[in-house]
């Protein structure tokens, strides 16, 4: 795991570096004589984890080098590597019901809450630098004339919502049914389809063998700023919570909210319907 996490900081770190030297420092003894000795016999595994990283610097022109550094002294790095890993960022869609959405929907070109061990799809955007992914942090790029996928955490679907409504572009999101939450009054202002109830199904967000505990609640979204696809949307919305020739409800709030899977905007009744 140390060699591994060399080489994927340095292809994070020195992707676009040449004829520089390039020094590691590690607490871990093996990790420092395997690159040191370029290989070793006793783990086959490690030789050719050394292998890649020598192979991978002499392809991008680096010399490298590596000391040992106590572990009580490598304060910076443990830090970050035990401290700042907030489990609640690496929860992922289950890939058989990601192929439904794409099948209804379109597959996306980017999947903006990613990282190399979750991504949907090939391109995708990570939150801290990752050696695969084709952008770091989605809140610091441009959305617009992309068509995405979001999963993102929950905690930051505020600022998702308005991301999404700056940028102006087009995507699929995937949220907690929240009526009541302050973002989500955004949402019905950029759907150009009816929003998707997704299965509850053990290991629909799973992270590894946990399961996230809102995944039962969860809701699919086809968001747009295209005005011909959200004109075309709205036109089909009814503006009468029964069909025309039934028997006129006495109010509209029961059948709304009685049925927990209706929300109402400025244009018409917008139903959730079943995966």
């Amino acid at each position: 795991k140390e060699l591994q996490a060399i080489g994927l900081g340095l292809q994070s770190f020195c992707q676009n570096m040449s004829k520089v030297h390039v020094q590691v420092r590690s607490d871990n003894v093996t990790a420092v004589a395997y690159i040191k000795h370029m290989g070793g016999s006793v783990s086959k595994l490690g030789n050719s984890l050394a292998l890649e990283i020598w192979n991978w610097c002499i392809d991008h022109d680096i010399w490298l080098s590596v000391t040992h550094i106590p572990g009580q002294c490598n304060v910076e790095a443990d830090f970050g590597s035990r401290k700042l890993i907030n489990k609640d960022t690496e929860w992922s869609l289950y890939g058989e019901v990601f192929k439904v959405l794409t099948k209804l929907w379109g597959k996306p070109e980017i999947d903006l809450f990613a990282s190399r061990l979750n991504h949907k799809l090939t391109t995708y955007v990570a939150w801290h630098p990752d050696p695969h992914a084709s952008h770091i942090d989605a809140f610091t790029m441009s959305g617009e004339n992309l068509f995405s996928y979001a999963c993102p955490p929950f905690s930051l679907l505020g600022k998702v919502a308005q991301k999404l409504t700056q940028d102006d572009g087009d995507a699929i999101l995937v949220m907690p049914d929240w009526p009541l939450a302050a973002w989500f009054s955004l949402i019905p202002h950029r759907l150009v389809d009816y929003p998707l109830l997704l299965p509850q199904m053990h290991r629909l967000l799973p992270k590894g063998q946990v399961v996230h505990r809102l995944q039962s609640r969860l809701l699919a979204c086809r968001l747009s700023g295209d005005p011909l696809l959200l004109k075309a949307f709205r036109s089909e919305l009814a503006t009468l919570s029964w069909r025309p020739g039934d028997r006129v409800r006495r109010h509209s709030m029961t059948f709304t909210f009685a049925a927990g899977r209706t929300t109402v905007s400025e244009w018409g009744l917008i139903p959730f319907l079943q995966s």
